[in-house]
C-alpha cells in the first residue's frame, strides 16, 4: 500500500498532544529526534487518522518494523482525555471564530446606521472602534440613539459629530446617575 503523506499541522497536532514525548520509551524532543509512527502499519492497512498515529522517536520506530504496537507511556484514558481536550480546543475555536464574524456584522451594522444618518459614505475606523466600545458598554440601542441625535446637529465633519456624541453620551449618563 503507498504511504500518503502526512501534513505538517497533522503532524504538529499528533506531537502536541503526545506532548513531544516517544509514547513508546518515554523520551522527549529535547533527547532524542521524535517522528510519527503509525500504531497499525500502513503495510497492514493503517491510515493516517489520528487515533492511528502517535509520537515515536527515531530508535523505537525504527526498531519496531512493520509489527503493530501499542504505545506504553500514557494509558488509554489518557490518550482518550487528550483527544476530549483537542475536541474541546477545536470547539472553543470554533466558537471564536463565530463571535469574531458576529463582532464584524455588529461593527458593519454601526457603520452602515451612521454612514445613513450622516449623510456620508465611510467612517473613520478609530471612529467605529470607540463606538464599538460604547456598545459593549452600553448596548447598541443607546449608541444608535446618540448617533441619530449627533446626526441631527448637521456638523461637518465626522470628528465633529463624534465630539457631540461623546458630550451626548456623558450628558446621559450624567442624568441616570
Amino acid at each position: 500500500m503507498k504511504r500518503a503523506p502526512i501534513s505538517k499541522s497533522l503532524r504538529f497536532t499528533i506531537f502536541s498532544r503526545d506532548r513531544f514525548t516517544c509514547r513508546y520509551c518515554g523520551r522527549n524532543s529535547e533527547e532524542v529526534k521524535l517522528v510519527i509512527d503509525h500504531i497499525i502499519p500502513v503495510a497492514k492497512g493503517g491510515g493516517n487518522n489520528e487515533e492511528n498515529l502517535t509520537t515515536s522517536c527515531d530508535a523505537c520506530n525504527s526498531g519496531k518494523g512493520v509489527k503493530p504496537a501499542i504505545p506504553t507511556t500514557d494509558s488509554v484514558m489518557d490518550r482518550l482525555r487528550a483527544q476530549q481536550e483537542l475536541q474541546e480546543q477545536r470547539q472553543l475555536a470554533a466558537k471564536a471564530r463565530e463571535l469574531a464574524k458576529a463582532r464584524k456584522g455588529l461593527s458593519q451594522e454601526i457603520i452602515d446606521f451612521w454612514c445613513e444618518q450622516c449623510g456620508t459614505q465611510e467612517v473613520r475606523m478609530q471612529f467605529v472602534s470607540l463606538l464599538m466600545s460604547f456598545v459593549d458598554r452600553h448596548g447598541l440601542e443607546a449608541v444608535f440613539r446618540w448617533i441619530s441625535i449627533a446626526a441631527e446637529k448637521r456638523l461637518y465633519s465626522d470628528h465633529a459629530r463624534i465630539r457631540y456624541l461623546c458630550g451626548v453620551r456623558r450628558n446621559e449618563l450624567k442624568e441616570v446617575a
